[in-house]
């Protein structure tokens, strides 16, 4: 066989592999402004319901700038830091990575916790074949919001979490909201009330995760299936 059949080949069974990840895989994404608490809250949701994966996008680039070239790193960091958007491209090449890595390994459920971030973040996602069943929309006062950035800045040591980089963040994240809810259809979009307390909110999801994902939920059925 010649060199370009085996590479048309190889490529061929690249995508079908591919394809059938995607279509393996169960998606909610978590959108909302930053530090409204969605990686709280999705940390607990994992915890809860263990089959599910929670995947932060900022600290998977976070970790991703960690291992890269220079040149690599400072297109994720600088971004980041300034409170701008890290290039499409690069979001869905690291996204995918982890997401396919899960699914090598029997995991199917998903919490994205901060995708999409922009319009051009969902399409390109959709375009590469995946489905998201829902969108959970965290929202907060922006002084709710500002008070925990604050706190996190200080638990955490993000760099990343100034006043500045924070009211630049949520202008971005208000100024591009309405093209997402659009774009997914407000049937599909679940809003959440974070100006409450976490143990409050908290209350509500597993049940709205269950809604989304088991209809019919019976957890012994869903963790015997979905055991590592």
């Amino acid at each position: 066989m010649a060199t370009a059949e085996i590479t048309k080949a190889l490529s061929e069974a690249a995508a079908a592999e591919h394809t059938k990840a995607t279509q393996k895989a169960r998606i909610i994404c978590v959108i909302g402004g930053p530090a409204v608490g969605k990686g709280t809250h999705c940390t607990s949701l994992a915890q809860h319901f263990p089959p599910l994966i929670h995947l932060s996008i900022g600290a998977l680039l976070r970790a991703e700038a960690t291992t890269s070239s220079a040149e690599d790193a400072a297109a994720i960091q600088g971004p980041m830091t300034s409170g701008g958007l890290v290039q499409t491209e690069r979001v869905q090449a690291v996204l995918e990575k982890h997401l396919l890595k899960h699914i090598a390994r029997g995991k199917h459920y998903f919490l994205l916790d901060g995708f999409p971030r922009s319009l051009d973040q969902a399409r390109a996602f959709e375009s590469r074949g995946w489905d998201v069943e829902a969108v959970l929309h965290f929202h907060a006062s922006e002084e709710v919001m500002r008070a925990r950035m604050l706190k996190r800045a200080r638990d955490e040591h993000r760099t990343d979490d100034t006043v500045e980089t924070h009211a630049k963040r949520l202008a971005e994240f208000d100024e591009l909201l309405p093209a997402i809810i659009d774009y997914y259809g407000k049937s599909c979009v679940y809003k959440v009330d974070c100006d409450r307390d976490f143990d409050v909110v908290y209350q509500e999801l597993p049940d709205l995760v269950k809604k989304i994902f088991l209809p019919q939920y019976d957890p012994a059925e869903w963790f015997a299936k979905n055991r590592s």
